[in-house]
């Protein structure tokens, strides 16, 4: 497994990664999930990402994009 993430404090975590692993999970504040949990995940998703070819990485970034950009968005009826 990637180590890459081994944040040891919760100022340690940039606000996009914050704000990340906020949605993913559902939770409001950061502080309600251990720093262990965070780091495994964010290790994990990163050995998802390095096992996927060019083409399935882009599939899955261009999936993100669309899932974010119309996150936002406000429908009036």
């Amino acid at each position: 497994m990637t180590t890459k993430y081994n944040f040891s404090s919760y100022l340690e975590i940039p606000e996009h990664i914050k704000d990340y692993i906020l949605d993913c999970s559902g939770e409001v504040d950061i502080k309600d999930i251990p720093l262990e949990d965070i780091n495994d995940f964010l290790n994990g998703v990163e050995d998802y990402e390095n096992d996927l070819s060019d083409d399935e990485l882009d599939e899955e970034l261009d999936a993100m994009f669309e899932y974010y950009h119309n996150k936002n968005k406000i429908t009036i009826h």
